[in-house]
């Protein structure tokens, strides 16, 4: 086992003051970056120490608010040793950070921790604006101490006027008729200043009938609105629907209305008040977040004629600080294309943290999610029977079991469960697969109806520290297994679907750049080969080359990426297994008609 050796330097200005005990806490705070841009996450650098003459700094505690100007990312992952905790809460902002007072690893005499806080100034910050942030630390026996530091935002959008409505409307540009249109309609206040009687009207087109509304979530604020509906048999009145609030998304069906056959909802009205000009209530704090913007879904006329456009448009009225009216308006276009009907599989995958927000980084030693969608889209002609869905995950990651969970309700799905594969790609990654196959019983069915119907799942992944720094990609790969489909026509020559489908569909990936916390001690190793008939080391996924009887090397560099010294270091290569006659498995092509097989088995030799 390696063991890890850290230096940590503490610099603090002259302190003067009436000692009362025989202990005392030093605490020092910087940044490793005071000038950032949008959207670079950055850390503050927090040292902790205790100056004691008779015993440890019990009770010791580390609070702070974080500055509204900055979004909350990670602590230091691992927590360095001797911290007990450390934890934030997104409603209030506050963090807090905890010691071990356990012997051993207590706050003592002499010792200093050091405590990494990630954070970021969010996409919608103004140019100029600064940042501070500020600390207490206390303890039972040595006194309280406060630290702070601040950072400027070196690039941004220029000042931007009080009260700015966050207008856009977007959905699919292309339809078939009978399908189903969904838009989206982004809700929030850009602006410094509050937007009184905040309201946003939206009319349907005429050729479609709206089945229903999801209101926005923003998760921390506690905000009430109300939804309001004109319909077509009484278009001047407009008719309360019901209330909900902004910290809960909810999904209002039109069959509940009552309304007379071959009646329809023409408009709808959101009333949503007063709207101050918070960065809680700024949209853009959540750019790939699905939930934060208003969803409505209609069903389309199915004697449209291809070419026919239908147009939605949201409008946006209310007042400024001034009493003074503001509007603005966000337009959305499709057209009917009978040239979409397809014979169509489809899905995508994603990486995201555990609160489902998309994310590109992560750090070597966290737990993160992978979404994983499965579905029959809009202009689908043929049922789905059934599917298996491969996941092939980074180097040095892992899936963690009991943690797949559906994104939203799968009602498609049948209710049933999917039975769970583990295996090994031949280059060592691991491959989490998920099957619903008529040999496990549990087949589903999804129903080309014209409407996009599937189902996302979620689950966890850990990043352990052999893991590759750098950019690494998550790949998926899935089918139907009881049904045939024209889009699934790349032979499965890895054997990702595990035989469950000779074929896979359109392959998806995403990528998550992985990195090791400053601070922390790390290893990089990595393995080339050379042969006969090379020029260089090459290393995977490039291949070397050589001819019977020929060189075959291979050369192991070992790097610390960190500025922490390591010792102790074990490298273990390993070889095939004893009897094992094959330096790769035989079951996986390898595009070359030289198969590299050993010369006899591999002895067992004792020691």
């Amino acid at each position: 086992m390696s063991s890890f050796k850290s230096l940590l330097l503490i610099f603090c200005c002259s302190l003067s003051m009436t000692i009362l005990h025989g202990q005392d806490l030093l605490l020092t705070q910087s940044s490793t970056n005071f000038s950032p841009g949008v959207g670079e996450p950055f850390e503050f650098l927090i040292n902790i120490s205790c100056n004691s003459t008779t015993s440890n700094c019990l009770n010791t505690r580390i609070v702070g608010r974080m500055p509204d100007e900055l979004d909350f990312i990670r602590f230091s992952t691992p927590l360095p040793s001797g911290v007990a905790s450390a934890t934030y809460d997104q409603l209030s902002r506050n963090y807090e950070i905890t010691f071990d007072d356990a012997p051993g690893n207590a706050l003592g005499n002499g010792s200093s921790i050091q405590i990494l806080l990630q954070v970021e100034f969010p996409i919608y910050s103004i140019k100029g604006i600064s940042a501070t942030n500020v600390i207490t630390a206390s303890s039972s026996n040595a006194g309280t101490v406060m630290a702070q530091t601040t950072v400027d935002l070196a690039a941004g959008p220029d000042q931007i006027d009080p009260g700015i409505f966050l207008s856009n409307k977007d959905g699919e540009d292309s339809q078939i008729a009978g399908g189903q249109q969904f838009w989206l309609v982004r809700f929030g206040n850009a602006g410094l200043g509050p937007i009184q009687n905040y309201q946003i009207f939206d009319s349907i087109p005429a050729d479609l009938n709206l089945i229903q509304v999801r209101t926005p979530e923003f998760p921390f604020i506690d905000h009430p609105a109300e939804l309001y509906y004109r319909s077509s048999d009484d278009p001047g009145t407009w008719v309360f629907w019901r209330d909900f609030n902004l910290n809960q998304r909810r999904v209002i069906g039109t069959q509940f209305l009552g309304l007379p056959p071959g009646e329809r909802v023409v408009e709808l009205r959101f009333d949503f008040g007063d709207v101050p000009g918070s960065p809680l209530y700024n949209g853009l704090r959540y750019p790939d977040n699905f939930r934060a913007e208003i969803a409505l879904y209609a069903n389309i006329d199915s004697t449209l004629s291809d070419g026919t456009t239908f147009t939605n448009c949201a409008d946006y009225l209310g007042l400024d600080a001034s009493s003074n009216q503001i509007s603005d308006q966000a337009c959305h276009t499709a057209a009917i294309d009978e040239g979409l009907e397809a014979d169509l599989v489809d899905g995508d995958v994603s990486i995201q943290d555990r609160n489902g927000t998309n994310i590109s980084t992560a750090l070597i030693g966290d737990t993160i999610s992978v979404e994983h969608v499965f579905n029959s889209p809009l202009f689908m002609t043929r049922d789905i029977h059934g599917g298996v869905m491969s996941v092939l995950l980074p180097p040095g990651t892992s899936y963690i079991p009991g943690t797949l969970r559906e994104a939203f309700n799968c009602v498609q799905f049948d209710g049933e469960s999917p039975v769970i594969e583990l295996a090994t790609h031949f280059d060592g990654r691991q491959i989490v697969r998920f099957v619903y196959d008529d040999s496990f019983n549990n087949e589903f069915i999804i129903e080309a109806d014209g409407t996009w119907s599937g189902c996302a799942f979620l689950f966890d992944l850990f990043i352990s520290n052999s893991a590759i720094e750098g950019q690494n990609g998550v790949e998926y790969y899935y089918n139907a297994t009881g049904s045939t489909h024209d889009s699934c026509s790349t032979p499965d020559l890895n054997n990702f679907l595990g035989g469950y489908a000779d074929d896979y569909c359109n392959e998806r990936r995403d990528s998550i750049d992985i990195f090791r916390g400053l601070g922390s001690a790390g290893v990089r190793a990595e393995k080339s080969a050379i042969g006969t008939l090379d020029a260089t080391y090459s290393q995977y996924p490039n291949v070397s080359t050589t001819v019977p009887g020929g060189v075959a090397d291979y050369r192991i560099t070992i790097t610390n990426p960190n500025s922490t010294p390591l010792d102790n270091i074990t490298v273990i290569d390993i070889l095939p297994h004893v009897n094992d006659k094959h330096v790769l498995n035989d079951n996986f092509q390898r595009f070359s008609e030289w198969r590299p097989n050993l010369a006899a088995p591999i002895p067992n030799i004792p020691g």
